[in-house]
Protein backbone atom coordinates (compact mmCIF):
# COMPACT_ATOMS: atom_id res chain seq x y z
CA UNK A 1 0.00 0.00 0.00
CA UNK A 2 1.52 3.45 -0.30
CA UNK A 3 -0.02 4.51 2.70
CA UNK A 4 3.28 2.64 4.00
CA UNK A 5 5.41 5.09 2.33
CA UNK A 6 7.30 8.02 4.42
CA UNK A 7 8.11 10.40 1.45
CA UNK A 8 10.05 13.71 1.99
CA UNK A 9 8.15 16.87 0.43
CA UNK A 10 5.53 14.91 -1.21
CA UNK A 11 3.65 16.91 -3.92
CA UNK A 12 0.14 18.07 -3.94
CA UNK A 13 -1.94 15.13 -3.82
CA UNK A 14 -5.80 14.97 -4.68
CA UNK A 15 -7.08 11.58 -4.02
CA UNK A 16 -10.42 10.47 -5.69
CA UNK A 17 -11.75 7.39 -4.32
CA UNK A 18 -14.86 5.49 -4.57
CA UNK A 19 -16.96 4.38 -0.96
CA UNK A 20 -17.77 1.29 -2.88
CA UNK A 21 -14.63 0.32 -4.38
CA UNK A 22 -14.43 -3.60 -3.51
CA UNK A 23 -10.62 -3.45 -4.97
CA UNK A 24 -9.11 -0.60 -3.28
CA UNK A 25 -11.23 0.23 0.25
CA UNK A 26 -11.73 4.01 0.99
CA UNK A 27 -9.82 3.44 4.15
CA UNK A 28 -6.76 3.02 1.99
CA UNK A 29 -7.35 6.54 0.86
CA UNK A 30 -7.58 7.94 4.34
CA UNK A 31 -4.73 6.16 5.26
CA UNK A 32 -2.95 7.34 2.33
CA UNK A 33 -4.01 10.97 2.78
CA UNK A 34 -2.68 10.78 6.55
CA UNK A 35 0.35 9.39 5.52
CA UNK A 36 0.80 12.60 2.77
CA UNK A 37 -0.52 15.52 5.62
CA UNK A 38 2.10 14.29 8.12
CA UNK A 39 5.31 14.12 5.77
CA UNK A 40 3.66 17.94 5.01
CA UNK A 41 2.15 17.40 2.00
CA UNK A 42 -1.20 19.14 0.65
CA UNK A 43 -4.25 16.60 0.06
CA UNK A 44 -7.42 16.81 -1.49
CA UNK A 45 -9.30 13.53 -0.58
CA UNK A 46 -13.04 13.48 -2.54
CA UNK A 47 -15.41 10.47 -2.26
CA UNK A 48 -18.06 9.33 -4.94
CA UNK A 49 -20.36 8.14 -2.40
CA UNK A 50 -22.15 5.65 -5.21
CA UNK A 51 -18.78 4.90 -6.56
CA UNK A 52 -16.60 1.96 -7.50
CA UNK A 53 -13.54 1.40 -8.46
CA UNK A 54 -14.49 3.42 -11.52
CA UNK A 55 -18.32 5.29 -11.88
CA UNK A 56 -19.48 7.01 -14.86
CA UNK A 57 -18.37 10.31 -15.71
CA UNK A 58 -15.14 9.73 -13.98
CA UNK A 59 -13.25 10.97 -16.98
CA UNK A 60 -14.34 14.55 -15.97
CA UNK A 61 -13.42 13.75 -12.54
CA UNK A 62 -9.65 13.15 -13.62
CA UNK A 63 -9.42 16.29 -16.31
CA UNK A 64 -10.69 18.46 -12.99
CA UNK A 65 -7.41 16.14 -10.69
CA UNK A 66 -5.56 17.12 -13.81
CA UNK A 67 -6.56 20.47 -14.17
CA UNK A 68 -5.91 21.11 -10.25
CA UNK A 69 -2.52 19.48 -9.91
CA UNK A 70 -1.48 21.48 -13.29
CA UNK A 71 -1.93 24.84 -11.21
CA UNK A 72 -0.72 23.65 -8.15
CA UNK A 73 2.91 23.31 -10.09
CA UNK A 74 2.84 25.41 -12.46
Amino acid sequence: SPARLSPENPPPFMIKQGKKDLIVPWSQAEKLAGTLEKAGGEVVLVYNESGGHLWPGIEAEIQQAADWICAKIS
